[in-house]
C-alpha cells in the first residue's frame, strides 16, 4: 500500500510541473528586470529545468540506497 501512494504522489508531482510551467507561457514579464543580461522569463524557466534535471539525479541515487543490489535484484 505504500508503494502504490508513493507512486500516486509521484505522478502527481511530475504532472503537476506543467500545471506549473504554463504561466510562464502565457506571461509577458515586459516590466521585469533583467539578471545579468537575461530576460525573467527565461530565468525561471532555467531556474524550472535545472530543478527538474537535480530532481532526476537525485531520484536515482535514492533509488540506488533504496535497492543496493540493483532494482531488479540482479
Amino acid at each position: 500500500m505504500i508503494s502504490v501512494s508513493i507512486a500516486v504522489i509521484c505522478f502527481l508531482t511530475y504532472a503537476s510541473v506543467y500545471a506549473f510551467r504554463k504561466p510562464f507561457t502565457i506571461g509577458l514579464y515586459l516590466d521585469e528586470p533583467k539578471i545579468f543580461g537575461v530576460d525573467y522569463k527565461n530565468i525561471l524557466v532555467i531556474a524550472q529545468v535545472l530543478g527538474y534535471t537535480l530532481s532526476k539525479f537525485y531520484g536515482i541515487k535514492f533509488i540506488e540506497m533504496v535497492f543496493p543490489w540493483g532494482f531488479y535484484g540482479v
